[in-house]
């Protein structure tokens, strides 16, 4: 690559060839870095060094032995899209980003200021992740005592039949349950 910046005059240069060769793994490596740089910028791009230092800044303690990238990585990104003023649209928003549309669903009694929510999610790390998201953004346009309903490691067609039925539920207790 770097030959290409060079007169025409130093083509088939011995001494600038070798110059060339020697220079190219530092600049393909300098290249790499800064690209680098620029991906982890972003945490949806971030490398896995990009991600550790999203975690400092957010002041997030990964377990490296049981959460992938893939998990951290989503944790910094809900961390950081919990903003104020939170409304229930952007609860709704959320958990289909998160957890993909009909992997959730949630029923507000309004009356009695509580709030009954069935997510599916994959293990026990977005329990915790969870919990931390749901002291966050309780909707600002509604006052409520959370009440979560959390299914773990369900098998999709369990978890319609059991979102289906909250539908048809009035009384709203805690529970937690492992399916």
């Amino acid at each position: 690559m770097l030959k290409y910046f060079f007169n025409k005059i130093y083509e088939d240069n011995i001494d600038v060839d070798a110059i060339i060769k020697a220079a190219q793994p530092e600049l393909d490596g300098l290249n790499l870095r800064i690209t680098n740089v620029f991906k982890d910028s972003f945490p949806k791009t971030a490398t896995i060094e990009g991600i550790r230092e999203w975690e400092q800044l957010l002041n997030i303690i990964p377990n490296t032995l049981l959460e992938d990238e893939n998990f951290r990585r989503q944790r910094i990104i809900l961390r950081l899209s919990t903003t104020y003023p939170f409304t229930e649209r952007f609860m709704q928003m959320s958990f289909d980003n998160f957890f993909g549309i009909g992997n959730w669903q949630y029923i507000i009694d309004y009356n009695n200021y509580e709030m009954q929510i069935v997510v599916l999610y994959p293990d026990d790390n977005w329990r915790i992740e969870l919990e931390h998201f749901f002291k966050i953004i309780l909707p600002a346009n509604i006052m409520y005592r959370m009440i979560a309903h959390i299914i773990i490691n369900t098998k999709k067609l369990q978890a319609a039949a059991i979102i289906k039925a909250m539908n048809l539920k009035t009384h709203f207790t805690y529970t937690q349950e492992r399916i």
